[in-house]
């Protein structure tokens, strides 16, 4: 929370005054900032219409604080190596001076309250703010903080140059810094983010469908504002040591959240890392909000609707089955049902009370004995039943419960053939199957007919295949996938190809699109 006091100037006014900027430069500015949700001194700063030493100046002018041309040669060394060097990254802070009763902090944010409260408790008095350029603050830190600023050199991660000018957000406690990033991922429709340490900056790409985007860039060292925010928001907590670091955390965005899956890598040139992104809000996404076409769904609800069967949902990675298979689960009939989920180390959650985030072979090895033992009518699963791991949902011990799992296999009916040739698979698939859908993620054209569509976004597009009476008695016969693809297309099944089709002559893919996703 900011310490401004009511009743001040607002700092573009300020800027203003001192003709720094031109009225223009504002409105573009304050349309900057609406669409990223950056503050808008960040806003005028990535727009180039002000440098942060102008903004560093003009927040000292409104909040009545000093404002200094940060120096090596003015700070006190030990003084700065007897506070924790994270907690100074955390909230880029500096001490400057430490006097008999007060000490001296130069914030790149200082109306963050947190910081000030922390660092007066491990200074064990009152602390006087001032205000310096970040990037200055930055390159103090990575001068004289702690002892292991030479091991970072080693590892190549030398700090940024004072003039470097960021296009990632800047904010002392890293909230509005992760904030930020997902929320512009969540926007461009990404669903990763990657910060990649490159020479003296931190390299920012969101993974759009399957193409890596350049997003921005910062100094390395915002690395530990990251690392600070995600294990504060329950992500791994990262020593230096190790290296790989993975796990989960919720970011809040205001009125809704964002879940992360969190991969943090140690590399030659620093740290690197991924975040997966997708939004929590709270909710699972309905069955009908996903995508698939009208028709196909009320197919897919009348399986749900029947008490006992098998579902597989199969593409593969990054096509959005996790997300299906959630929305799948969330609209099976529940009434006197006990459900069991296994769900993804780093996935979407899955809309049961009894939830399971285990490793793929520990679900494979545990699952039937689990499932048994807790007497669950409707078993989920998702990302266990990779490759031929998919045999293991012909276990005969579950016939009379619903389960739903997720595979990787690319093709329907090849998926149907290779479980059709296990002992026994044949049978089973002709009383259990009742569905598969087939999907892969497309990037669609904007929509002339929606007037706020201006960019292409990423939709999955589904192929269901429900098992007809004929195939059934055709898979008890063993017959072929081919013989397979004939009954489905008598009984007018679509396929992924003929839906890209039609999307592509419609105008709603591209050619190269289409041509990729064939591919």
């Amino acid at each position: 929370m900011g310490i401004v006091r009511p009743g001040i100037p607002p700092i573009t006014d300020i800027l203003l005054e001192a003709g720094v900027v031109g009225p223009e430069q504002v409105e573009a500015a304050l349309e900057h900032q609406r669409a990223s949700g950056i503050r808008i001194g960040e806003a005028l700063v990535e727009l180039g219409a002000a440098s942060e030493y102008d903004i560093g100046w003009a927040l000292a002018r409104q909040l009545g604080y000093t404002y200094l041309d940060l120096t090596l040669e003015a700070l006190d060394a030990e003084l700065v190596r007897s506070f924790p060097e994270p907690l100074l990254r955390r909230f880029l802070a500096v001490p400057v001076m430490r006097s008999e009763s007060a000490l001296s902090v130069a914030f790149g944010d200082p109306t963050d309250r947190d910081a000030l409260a922390e660092l007066e408790e491990a200074a064990g008095m009152p602390v006087v703010p001032t205000v310096a350029a970040p990037s200055l603050i930055r390159h103090a830190l990575d001068q004289l903080a702690g002892p292991r600023h030479d091991a970072r050199r080693r590892e190549g991660t030398s700090p940024a140059h004072p003039a470097h000018r960021a296009t990632v957000s800047r904010e002392g406690s890293g909230a509005a810094l992760l904030a930020g990033h997902v929320r512009r991922a969540l926007i461009a429709d990404a669903h990763e983010i990657h910060f990649l340490p490159a020479a003296d900056e931190i390299r920012v790409y969101h993974r759009i469908g399957s193409a890596l985007v350049y997003a921005g860039s910062g100094p390395v060292s915002l690395t530990y504002l990251l690392l600070a925010r995600l294990e504060t928001l329950g992500g791994p907590a990262y020593d230096g040591e190790q290296t790989h670091a993975r796990g989960r955390a919720v970011c809040p965005l205001g009125d809704h959240e964002a879940l992360l899956d969190v991969s943090l890598l140690r590399i030659e040139t620093g740290l690197a890392i991924v975040l997966g992104v997708r939004s929590a809000g709270g909710a699972t996404p309905a069955l009908e909000d996903i995508g698939i076409d009208p028709v196909d769904l009320a197919c897919v609800r009348g399986v749900l609707d029947q008490p006992a069967g098998l579902v597989l949902v199969s593409g593969p990675s990054r096509s959005g089955c996790s997300t299906t298979l959630a929305s799948m689960l969330g609209a099976v009939p529940m009434d006197a049902r006990r459900s069991v989920a296994f769900e993804r180390v780093t996935g979407t959650p899955l809309p049961s009370p009894t939830r399971l985030s285990l490793g793929a072979e520990i679900v494979r090895a545990a699952w039937r004995e689990i499932v048994v033992g807790q007497c669950a009518d409707v078993v989920a699963i998702d990302d266990a039943f990779t490759g031929e791991h998919v045999a293991d949902v012909l276990g005969t011990d579950f016939s009379g419960r619903l389960l739903l799992a997720t595979t990787d296999w690319s093709d329907s009916f090849a998926l149907i053939d290779f479980l059709g040739s296990r002992p026994g698979g044949s049978q089973i698939l002709a009383d259990r199957l009742r569905l598969v859908v087939q999907q892969r993620m497309a990037c669609f054209e904007p929509d002339p007919r929606e007037p706020e569509s201006h960019t292409a976004r990423m939709r999955p597009v589904f192929e269901v295949l429900v098992l007809s009476e004929a195939m059934r008695e055709a898979l008890r016969a063993g017959a072929s996938a081919a013989r397979m693809r004939e009954l489905a297309a008598a009984d007018q099944h679509r396929t992924l190809a003929d839906r890209m089709r039609s999307h592509r002559e419609a105008g709603r893919i591209s050619a190269a699109e289409a041509a990729r996703l064939a591919g």
